[in-house]
């Protein structure tokens, strides 16, 4: 692991311990996110499986779903998944995420270890803990993720969802590029992601897909995020799956023409 990486400052998921009797997850309860849980009444196939609430020790946690494979950071950290699936989980994460808006609720912690690989190589969006049921639109957020997932204070008051709609720019640029906006790895400390969210994203200056073919596909993309030109997720959602859909018949024409030769 390089220097960057025992340095990068990405907050585990909220305190909680694996039982073995049950095979769950066990998280103390907040309150705050076990009424976003109820609201999540309907299972999700992006959501993680919520099971209800158990006692244990006069102790009230948080039943969830486990899995194995961990958040999606370490995983990549670990791991080359192939273009393919890591936009695959993009377009989940998104699936994920119009569905919150749809329910009124607001993420506000959207980063890369809030997201657990399954078993069969999907992705689901967890840890609700500091998310905002029905915000107006001119809500203050009192939390923010990890720095270079924050949304600039700039777009206060162009759409409650602002920041997951820009937390999902950094994660679907990360997927994309396998590093992060301004800098050549997965794994910014903390004092890079302050510069980075200080002295570029506060000022609206935004990094760019190195590679012209995905510029060409998700590029736009990435920028609307960035400049929080979306309402919600659903309208990432459906540009995204479009672009795939683009992107991935291009490169089935090239890999023909290829074979041709």
């Amino acid at each position: 692991m390089s220097d960057s990486e025992s340095e990068a400052e990405f907050p585990e998921i909220g305190e909680g311990f694996f039982d073995e009797d049950s095979g769950t997850w066990r998280k103390p309860v907040s309150r705050n996110e076990q009424n976003v849980y109820e609201l999540l009444s309907e299972s999700h196939p992006r959501i993680i499986a919520f099971q209800g609430i158990a006692e244990m020790e006069q102790e009230e946690y948080l039943v969830l779903q486990y899995h194995p494979k961990g958040d999606l950071w370490t995983y990549l950290l670990n791991n080359d998944p192939s273009l393919s699936t890591r936009i695959h989980w993009a377009i989940e994460i998104a699936e994920g995420i119009a569905y919150l808006h749809s329910k009124s609720i607001v993420w506000a912690d959207p980063h890369l270890r809030n997201i657990l690989v399954t078993e069969d190589l999907h992705v689901v969006l967890t840890d609700f803990a500091f998310s905002i049921i029905s915000p107006d639109w001119m809500h203050r957020f009192s939390t923010m993720p990890p720095p270079i997932f924050a949304c600039p204070t700039g777009f206060w008051g162009m759409t409650p969802n602002r920041a997951d709609i820009f937390g999902f720019g950094v994660i679907l640029f990360a997927l994309l590029t396998r590093r992060f906006p301004w800098v050549d790895h997965l794994a910014p400390s903390l004092k890079e992601q302050l510069q980075i969210f200080t002295t570029l994203h506060e000022e609206e200056k935004w990094d760019t897909v190195g590679d012209s073919k995905l510029r060409e596909h998700f590029g736009e993309i990435v920028e609307k995020c960035f400049k929080v030109k979306y309402m919600s997720g659903d309208g990432i959602l459906g540009d995204l799956k479009q672009c795939f859909a683009n992107w991935s018949e291009d490169v089935a024409n090239a890999e023909s023409d290829h074979q041709a030769i």
